[in-house]
């Protein structure tokens, strides 16, 4: 004669947007962000974020419910976020060649896009509050403040 116990286990799914449903229709429960500090020099993932390099990109996504709320290269800032809009995934692009373009996709769907100056260092917030309009290509096409 067999016994079998059968138990009633609540399933739990967990959706694309990290949100928590439970199978019998029980309310859901939305994981609490937590932030981090990425810094760009880095060359490996860790337990914050995922590393991918690509060529000359290297991408940086934050693991779990963890966003980004401040990006620093060694001990310098280089961005935080604004109201709470936090940042999803970081592309460093040319991150090995002396050129170097940050596109930090926020939690809003917004795009920042940061460029080092190498000529005279100086970072420039390319979408961050600054009109279009005020930016000229110089003679290497890279997009410039104007008067700088």
């Amino acid at each position: 004669m067999k016994i079998v116990i059968l138990a009633l286990i609540p399933i739990v799914i967990l959706y694309p947007d990290n949100s928590v449903h439970a199978a019998d229709g029980g309310k859901s429960v939305e994981p609490k962000e937590v932030t981090v500090t990425l810094d760009i020099k880095k060359t490996q993932e860790n337990n914050d974020y995922n590393y991918h390099w690509d060529k000359d990109t290297v991408t940086f996504r934050p693991k779990g419910n963890k966003l980004f709320s401040k990006i620093v290269s060694k001990n310098s800032e280089v961005w935080s976020s604004k109201d709470s809009d936090y940042a999803r995934e970081v592309l460093v692009k040319g991150k090995y060649s002396g050129k170097k373009d940050l596109e930090i996709t926020l939690k809003s769907g917004k795009l920042v896009k940061l460029h080092k100056e190498v000529v005279n260092r100086k970072i420039l917030k390319l979408n961050d509050g600054v009109n279009a309009a005020q930016y000229s290509q110089n003679s290497t096409g890279q997009a410039r403040l104007r008067g700088n």
